[in-house]
Parts: structure tokens; C-alpha cells; sequence
């Protein structure tokens, strides 16, 4: 098939981040896909993939994009879901994730003004 059935990845929020191990979680279902089991699939294997080190660097600046030849070093990955999105949080949790908690007024949207946003979390048990 060629449709864009969404997108999902892992970034670092920073140096620090980085230097810790500690990746973001970011995914989106087209809105005909959802419900149908891509979102759980996705998040389950990458988390699979980044704690086993199985996903490598990427680096881009204005003037260059290149992969790194080293695997990625995270051994926990974060996701940031809206109180309100029941959905969102059913998936991080049924993907392992736990709830760690909540960031009050923590960024602002046009048509609800600023929100909060739960915390989860997913790393290697071992």
C-alpha cells in the first residue's frame, strides 16, 4: 500500500538526555488507521529495538545529516500524553510503560489553553 499510515520516533530532548539515556517518545496515527493495532505494534518495537540497542544516532545540522556508525545508548524512554488523552495513555501502558507522574500547565494550546500533561515511562527491567 502507499499511504502514510503515521509517523513514530525516539528523540533526545537535549545533551543531557542524551549523555543519560533518557529518549522521547513521539507517534502519530493517521486518523483512517487508528484502532486497528499500527500505534501498538510501532511503540513496542522500537522500545524493543532502542533498549537492546538495536537503533543507531542520527545527527542533523543545517549542513549535514548522517547516521552514526554506533548504536543508540537509551535505556529509557519517555512519553509526555495530555491528562485527557485516554487512548494514548491505554497505549503506553499496554506497551509496558508506567505512569510517573504529572507536569501541570506544562505547554499551551490554541483552543484549550494551557494544559497538563502525565508522564510515563518504559526501561529496561534489568
Amino acid at each position: 500500500s502507499k499511504n502514510v499510515v503515521g509517523y513514530i520516533g525516539l528523540s533526545f530532548l537535549g545533551p543531557m538526555h542524551e549523555k543519560t539515556g533518557v529518549a522521547s517518545l513521539a507517534c502519530y496515527i493517521c486518523k483512517p488507521f487508528r484502532r486497528k493495532g499500527y500505534a501498538k505494534e510501532a511503540v513496542t518495537a522500537i522500545c524493543k529495538k532502542a533498549i537492546s540497542r538495536e537503533l543507531c544516532l542520527m545527527r542533523e545540522s543545517i549542513f549535514e545529516c548522517a547516521y552514526a556508525k554506533s548504536a543508540a545508548n537509551i535505556h529509557v524512554i519517555r512519553a509526555g500524553i495530555r491528562t485527557d488523552d485516554i487512548a494514548a495513555q491505554s497505549l503506553v501502558t499496554g506497551c509496558g510503560f508506567q505512569y510517573c507522574g504529572t507536569l501541570h500547565r506544562e505547554y499551551w494550546l490554541e483552543e484549550s489553553g494551557c494544559v497538563d500533561q502525565d508522564i510515563y515511562e518504559f526501561y529496561d527491567k534489568d
